[in-house]
C-alpha cells in the first residue's frame, strides 16, 4: 500500500510546475467565460421593456365576446341644411316620377276594354241615327217606322211620337216570345223578331234580315248595359 500511495504522490502535479499553471489557467478563462456570459443575460433582461412585449393571441372566449355597438345618436350628428334639402329634393323627384307613372297607367286603357268601348260607341250610334222596322202592334197590322235613340241615351222613341224610357226596359227577347207577336207574327220570320220588354208593354220590331235582327238585339243589350252602369 506505501508504494501504492507513493506510486499516486509520484503522479500528481507539482504545483510549481509548467503543466500545473497551464491548466489552472485554463480553468479560470472558462470560468470567466461563464460569468461573462451570465452577466450578459442579466443586463438583457433588465433592458427588456414592457412595451416590446407582444401582445397575446386572441383566445376562444375571446373571440365569443360581442361586438361593439356604435355610440347612441347625438345632435351633432344632425344631417347640416344642406344635406336635408338634397335629400328632400331626392324624394320629391320620386314621388312626382311614382305619381306620373301611376297617372300614365291610369290614362291607358286596356286594349280589350278600348275595343270593347269602341264597339258599345258604334252600336248605340246605329240607334241614335236610327233603325228601320216593321213595328208590330196590339191592333192592326205591322208598319214601317223609324226607331231611333235620343242623344242622351235615356229614351227610345219612334216617328209617331211615342217613346220607351230606357230604365224601364227589363229584357231583349228574340223570336215570337211576345203576346204581340204571338198573334201578329209568322213562325216562319221568327228568326227576324226582336223585342223591347217593360213592366207596362213591349216594342215588338220586324228586321229585314237575321243579321239585323242580331245587330239591332245586340245594340239594345249594350244599351241597358250602358244605362245599368251610368246609374250605379
Amino acid at each position: 500500500e506505501e508504494e501504492e500511495l507513493e506510486e499516486e504522490e509520484e503522479d500528481a502535479l507539482d504545483p510549481t510546475s509548467s503543466e500545473f499553471v497551464d491548466k489552472t489557467n485554463a480553468l479560470l478563462d472558462v470560468i470567466r467565460q461563464a460569468k461573462a456570459g451570465n452577466e450578459a443575460q442579466q443586463e438583457a433582461k433588465e433592458s427588456y421593456r414592457d412595451d416590446d412585449v407582444p401582445p397575446p393571441l386572441p383566445t376562444a372566449a375571446s373571440a365569443r365576446q360581442p361586438r361593439r355597438q356604435p355610440p347612441p345618436f347625438s345632435p351633432r350628428d344632425e344631417p347640416t341644411d344642406s344635406m336635408a334639402k338634397m335629400h328632400a329634393a331626392a324624394t320629391s323627384e320620386r314621388v312626382t316620377a311614382k305619381e306620373k307613372k301611376q297617372e300614365q297607367a291610369a290614362s291607358v286603357e286596356p286594349p280589350k276594354r278600348r275595343e270593347e268601348s269602341h264597339g258599345v260607341d258604334e252600336q248605340l250610334q246605329k240607334l241614335i241615327d236610327g233603325i228601320s222596322v216593321l213595328k208590330h202592334g196590339r191592333r192592326g197590322k205591322p208598319k214601317k217606322r223609324l226607331v231611333q235613340l235620343n242623344q242622351s241615351l235615356t229614351v227610345v222613341h219612334w216617328d209617331t211620337g211615342k217613346d220607351l224610357l230606357v230604365k224601364d226596359i227589363t229584357g231583349v227577347r228574340k223570336g215570337l216570345s211576345t203576346q204581340v207577336l204571338l198573334r201578329t207574327g209568322k213562325a216562319k220570320n221568327q228568326a227576324l223578331y226582336v223585342s223591347l220588354v217593360s213592366p207596362g208593354r213591349t216594342l215588338d220590331m220586324e228586321l229585314a234580315s237575321g243579321a239585323e235582327r242580331d245587330a239591332a238585339a245586340d245594340a239594345f243589350k249594350a244599351l241597358m248595359k250602358f244605362n245599368s252602369g251610368t246609374r250605379q
